[in-house]
């Protein structure tokens, strides 16, 4: 080692370690200072209900804000939450908030990772952690923390937390590696002056890249992947200034521009490729082929090729860690540069509104059907006459059914965003529109449901779009989600009871108004299944607002449940429990109102009626939402001592472009019945 250190001039030296403190420093600014200063926080548990978990981060007073919170939903049953936070000292504590509504919590591990050091905490650990907690209880037991949280504002303070260390041999590596790529690239740059060549730069830019694309690989600490593309950029310099003799200077700087591309996206690939099959995963996966392979065969090599293939095949997709960030410049550029979706699912249209597309959408249960919301709203894709008649059969079967029982019958059509907002759809669709000039079937069953039908209809589409010429400060959908917001909800709320009002006086409901909430603004709400769709990251893209509704004192909505201090939103509504209908199982979400007029009300229809469950309560003792989409559901009646005296049906009209729904029998036979006595 000393002989060869010899033979390196002084001058060689000192350009070695100039390289080399330029490419640490380099490496350190662009990568190596975030992952520093970034904790990956990864959290096990289950919950009784959904909720909202927030964690804080400490200042360096042991204090905490708002801006240093992260928060995440989570559903009811079991959770993996992952979050990063800024790292900070030990000496501080971690601050959780479970959710801001009475629940119960088991926390059962709870781990921190920094590079690729991580260290796990056991339930035991984590109560020898807690150092504070407030507006909750908890007990340790053997595989998690029971905790139980009451309604104002329960926090969990952890202390004490080991935090990994990045190692000294980490450190070493990284050193030796650069000082070897410096070496290296000084002979190089020596070699290149001797031949006369002229294209030192591209040498440069080409170890450059592949050193760069090597530091993307090492969010886990793999030094082998700064190794690799290191040492592949540099021996393809090398072929570069070997072929000076063999080909033209032209040709050779077409073969090196040539490679300033492709290295990169090589060195991307095989390291990728090395890691993935150095993983505990790809060795379970590889033992889950051989397991469920045909053990009265022989296992030859062929075989176990296939095996391997299969495995690699299988957790290279998932463990791809670029494949998010690619995906998130792919679509990025689409919606942002060019204009238009990464996805048929959706449309961008004019200010960055998302609309409905084309594709496929779970109905009822388990069935998916494809829908086509562009060709609707064209009006190219029209009811026929027989398949309006069977919409108006069916509601209409329904509506004598429930009154046979004396219960009363409401049916109310929803629009979708583009029927509403129209302006913000791309201008292609706008002119397409306007020159077709043809109803979708939203106007055209409603239309033919005012003409032919008994039963009580009410056109949601007329009442948003007369609030939206009287307001237009506050918009009545979310920019980036399909649905009504909680404002556009209260406005289908409030011409559903004005239906119920003009069809049946003898209930008379005396409305909630807009003027008993205080409406809340968060402007860095983002959807986060809508943004996965399109293939856009959630965290940057923090730029829609949330309403939430909160009752004032003197507002009886103020003693439903708890909107006076939750509000109505999706995160305070209650969560979808198990109903017994005369011993049968059925899912509802539920509101107790002891001040409500009607024993019991049903609301019954798609996410859309959901969110106005909470301003229906007004009017109800007990008011039970089912999630269906066009069926009617017969269990909820199947209990005598539960039957409800008004029921309200919703559908989007989205779903009218799945075929008309049929009733069961029993319902069927009700229409018969009535017009059987009509004419006798």
């Amino acid at each position: 080692m000393q002989a060869f250190i010899d033979k390196i001039s002084g001058a060689e030296r000192l350009q070695i370690i100039l390289v080399t403190v330029v490419f640490l420093l380099l490496y350190y600014v662009v990568y190596l200072s975030d992952y520093l200063n970034t904790l990956t926080i990864e959290i096990d548990f289950s919950a009784n209900q959904a909720g909202l978990l927030t964690f804080y981060w400490p200042t360096p007073d042991n204090a905490y804000k708002k801006s240093d919170s992260k928060s995440l939903q989570y559903h009811a049953g079991e959770n993996r939450i992952r979050v990063q936070t800024r790292a900070f000292d030990e000496k501080l504590s971690l601050r959780i908030d479970p959710d801001s509504t009475a629940n119960k919590v088991q926390l059962s591990r709870l781990s921190l990772k920094r590079f690729n050091n991580k260290i796990t905490l056991d339930s035991r650990q984590l109560a020898a952690s807690i150092v504070a907690t407030h507006s909750l209880t908890w007990v340790p037991g053997d595989n998690a923390i029971d905790m139980s949280l009451a309604k104002n504002d329960p926090q969990l303070l952890l202390g004490n937390l080991p935090f990994p260390k990045t190692s000294f041999i980490f450190w070493f590596g990284l050193l030796l590696v650069l000082t070897v790529q410096a070496y290296l690239f000084v002979r190089l740059s020596r070699l290149s002056q001797r031949m006369q060549s002229k294209i030192i730069p591209v040498v440069f830019a080409i170890c450059l890249l592949a050193y760069l694309a090597g530091g993307l690989m090492m969010q886990d600490s793999n030094l082998l992947a700064l190794t690799f593309s290191s040492m592949a950029s540099i021996g393809v310099c090398a072929s570069l200034l070997i072929a000076k003799s063999m080909v033209s200077s032209d040709n050779l700087l077409g073969i090196a521009g040539s490679a300033l591309i492709i290295i990169p996206f090589i060195a991307f690939l095989l390291v990728q490729l090395f890691k993935t099959t150095h993983t505990e995963d790809f060795r379970e996966a590889l033992h889950a082929q051989y397991d469920a392979s045909n053990t009265q065969e022989p296992e030859g090599p062929g075989n176990r090729l296939i095996h391997a293939r299969d495995a690699l095949e299988e957790v290279f997709s998932r463990k791809f860690n670029i494949r998010q960030p690619l995906l998130n410049i792919n679509a990025e550029s689409k919606v942002f540069v060019f204009g238009f979706s990464p996805t048929d699912k959706v449309i961008i249209g004019k200010d960055d509104w998302f609309f409905e597309g084309y594709g496929g959408r779970r109905v009822e249960k388990d069935i998916v059907r494809s829908f086509d919301n562009v060709t609707d709203y064209m009006g190219q894709n029209p009811f026929t006459r027989q398949e309006l008649e069977a919409w108006r059969i069916a509601l209409e079967e329904r509506y004598y059914w429930l009154k046979e029982r004396g219960i009363d019958y409401i049916f109310a059509l929803a629009p979708t965003k583009a029927l509403i907002y129209p302006e913000k759809l791309p201008e292609r669709l706008l002119a397409m529109k306007n020159r077709l000039d043809r109803p979708g079937r939203y106007d055209q069953l409603l239309g033919y449901l005012k003409e032919k039908s008994i039963v009580p209809v009410v056109d949601l589409k007329k009442a948003l779009l007369r609030e939206k010429g009287k307001n237009r400060d506050l918009p009545l959908f979310y920019r980036t989600d399909f649905h009504w917001n909680y404002y556009g909800a209260f406005i289908a709320y409030d011409a559903i009871v004005d239906g119920i009002n003009d069809a049946y006086p003898h209930f008379m409901f005396e409305k909630g108004s807009m003027n008993e909430f205080t409406i809340e603004k968060k402007p860095d709400w983002v959807h986060r299944r809508f943004m996965h769709m399109v293939g856009l990251d959630p965290e940057r893209h923090k730029d829609d607002t949330y309403y939430t509704f909160f009752p004032k004192q003197d507002s009886p909505y103020a003693q439903i449940y708890d909107f006076d201090k939750n509000g109505i939103s999706d995160y305070s509504l209650p969560g979808m429990t198990t109903e017994k209908f005369a011993d049968q199982p059925f899912t509802v979400r539920k509101i107790s109102n002891p001040n409500g007029k009607l024993p019991l009300m049903y609301i019954i229809g798609d996410s859309f009626i959901e969110k106005t469950l909470g301003y229906f309560s007004l009017h109800s003792k007990e008011s039970m939402n089912f999630r269906v989409v066009t069926e009617f559901p017969l269990t909820p009646f199947s209990d005598t001592d539960k039957q409800p005296q008004l029921v309200i049906q919703e559908v989007l009209n989205m779903y009218l472009l799945q075929p008309p729904p049929v009733n069961p029998p029993e319902v069927r036979k009700a229409r018969t019945r009535a017009l059987e006595k009509m004419m006798n």
